[in-house]
């Protein structure tokens, strides 16, 4: 390996767009420090208005910039995995986030890494985020920045909509990878 091939490599993984998804990552313990005070309704605003920018702003970078990589396609939906699961944890403990709703979130993602690993396996290649994947995690978010703010005439119509953002994602994603003849290796 030559020194440029080093270069190469280390520009695939550190670059704008994963620092946008690591910081996600970074702010996780503080979102959930200041839901457990149970007041900072100014911090919490602040961090979660820039969890969800960063999560725009890694995507909006990666392709201005020409920076999808391959660790880039994992590191950003794991970014989101992490985030939603850990500050809905957070919810369920210090606000009145259902405890059913945070089970459901969790398969749904386990369920998702899981094909993804599998997909990776028989094929090598790391499956990108469909549409329907980004469409889900902006309403994750929107109900995240709800019960976080504790909007509470909103709560009810927004959980529902993640639910059915859920159910739809996980069926796109099986069918997605029906066509591509990906279950049927």
């Amino acid at each position: 390996m030559t020194v440029d091939d080093a270069d190469r490599g280390f520009n695939r993984i550190v670059n704008i767009p994963n620092a946008f998804s690591v910081l996600r990552i970074v702010l996780i313990p503080f979102m959930v420090y200041y839901l457990s005070l149970q007041r900072g309704y100014t911090e919490l605003l602040v961090i979660c208005l820039l969890m969800i920018l960063s999560d725009y702003l890694d995507g909006y970078f990666a392709r201005k910039l020409n920076q999808i990589t391959e660790s880039g396609k994992i590191l950003d939906p794991l970014a989101d995995k992490l985030a939603i699961a850990a500050i809905a944890v957070g919810l369920v403990l210090y606000r009145d986030f259902p405890l059913w709703a945070l089970i459901l979130l969790v398969l749904r993602d386990i369920i998702i890494v899981v094909a993804g690993i599998i997909v990776i396996r028989k094929t090598g290649v790391v499956p990108g985020s469909n549409l329907l994947g980004k469409w889900t995690v902006t309403v994750y978010s929107v109900l995240i920045f709800v019960y976080v703010m504790d909007i509470d005439f909103l709560k009810i119509y927004v959980l529902y909509l993640s639910m059915i953002f859920l159910f739809w994602s996980l069926i796109g994603y099986y069918k997605a990878s029906h066509a591509k003849g990906l279950l049927n290796k």
